[in-house]
């Protein structure tokens, strides 16, 4: 009993170092998104809102940026953001940028449109991962994820975590599009 107990303190504090270690020092500098290789979106194919297959070529588009959020009905903190998203949309609809949000959800499509429509998030523009392309693609680690593509097709930035509708998020993607 008291090795299994010491082997799991020893994993726990493995992991806890690990995770603290990949714990960016752009977060820590106090900025929302932390800057990435550049990784090209490969295409694939995606689901939007009426069930019907699109080309991921045929959404990012070349010269247009980009934010995508990566979510599920299931994700706690997932739902709690989709309200800022709204909002930080808003506050930037007018600007250069493209708010997409895709589900990682194994639901049917029509249930989690409802969901959206429940909770009275319509601005936002859904698609649907829902065999994990994208999101492995992207090496994505958990949700929710928000990402930002430049105009060349490449995502750069990556926020792990609630995205909050708060003055320094808006003032990094308007210097992101600007």
């Amino acid at each position: 009993m008291r090795n299994k107990l010491f082997r799991l303190i020893k994993f726990l504090t493995i992991f806890l170092l690990f995770i603290f270690s990949n714990y960016n020092i752009a977060y820590s500098e106090g900025k929302v998104f932390r800057d990435i290789n550049p990784i090209s979106l490969k295409n694939f194919e995606i689901y939007e809102k009426n069930n019907v297959k699109i080309s991921s070529n045929k959404i990012f588009l070349k010269n247009k940026y980009y934010l995508i959020n990566f979510w599920a009905t299931w994700c706690v903190p997932c739902k709690k953001e989709l309200p800022d998203l709204t909002k930080i949309y808003n506050s930037l609809k007018n600007n250069k940028i493209k708010f997409y949000i895709i589900s990682i959800d194994k639901k049917k499509i029509d249930e989690q449109l409802k969901y959206l429509k429940d909770n009275n998030i319509k601005e936002l523009i859904p698609f649907f991962d829902t065999d994990l392309k994208i999101f492995n693609h992207l090496q994505l680690r958990g949700i929710p994820t928000t990402l930002m593509l430049n105009k060349n097709g490449y995502v750069v930035k990556k926020r792990e975590g609630i995205l909050k509708n708060d003055f320094k998020t808006i003032q990094e993607i308007k210097d992101f599009v600007n």
